[in-house]
C-alpha cells in the first residue's frame, strides 16, 4: 500500500513540476488531420531525418519531432516567440540552441517527442517556432543536427536572416 501511494505521489508531483515550468512533454501523441507538417533536416547536406509536426487545441501548442527508423533524438530545443529577433543568437546571429527556453534530454533516445507548451504562456497568436534537435543514425556512429521545418515547405519555413548557417524557423498561426 505504501509502495503505489508513493507511485501516485511521485506521478502527482511530476505532472504539478510540469505545469509549474510551463512545458508538459510526451512521447506518442498524434497530430490531428491539418496539423502543420514539414521535414525534419539533419546535416549540413540538408538530409531527411524525419517530420515535425506543429498544432494547438484550446489550451495548448504542441511540437512533435518525429524522426524515421535510421534515426533517433537524444535531445530537443525549442524556442516559441512573437519575432523572429527574440530568439536567441550569438553576436553573428546563429541561434543559441541552448538558451531556448524548452529543451529535453532522452535517455535513452527517442523515435519522437511532443512538447506541449500552454497557449496562456504564449504572447500573440502569430508565433515563430524554432525547433532543434540532436539526431543520432542508429547503424553509424554518427551524430547531427537537426532543424524542423526546411526548405521545401516554403514560406513556412524561414532561414535566420542573420545566420550565417542553415538554421531554420517555422511560422505558425494559432487557431
Amino acid at each position: 500500500m505504501k509502495k503505489n501511494s508513493l507511485k501516485v505521489l511521485s506521478v502527482v508531483i511530476f505532472f504539478l513540476g510540469s505545469l509549474a515550468f510551463g512545458n508538459l512533454y510526451a512521447s506518442s501523441i498524434d497530430p490531428p488531420p491539418g496539423a502543420y507538417e514539414g521535414p525534419l533536416v539533419a546535416g549540413q547536406y540538408k538530409d531527411y531525418a524525419g517530420k515535425i509536426f506543429v498544432w494547438n487545441d484550446s489550451e495548448n501548442l504542441y511540437v512533435k519531432f518525429w524522426t524515421n527508423a535510421d534515426n533517433v533524438i537524444p535531445e530537443t530545443h525549442l524556442a516559441i516567440v512573437c519575432n523572429p529577433s527574440e530568439i536567441p543568437t550569438t553576436k553573428k546571429g546563429n541561434p543559441k540552441i541552448g538558451h531556448f527556453p524548452y529543451y529535453s534530454e532522452h535517455e535513452p533516445p527517442v523515435h519522437e517527442y511532443t512538447h506541449i507548451i500552454p497557449l496562456e504562456d504564449i504572447g500573440c497568436s502569430e508565433i515563430i517556432i524554432a525547433a532543434h534537435c540532436v539526431i543520432q543514425c542508429l547503424h553509424q556512429d554518427i551524430s547531427e543536427t537537426a532543424w524542423g521545418g526546411g526548405l521545401s515547405s516554403f514560406p513556412w519555413t524561414n532561414l535566420f536572416p542573420s545566420s550565417k548557417r542553415w538554421a531554420l524557423y517555422i511560422q505558425y498561426t494559432i487557431q
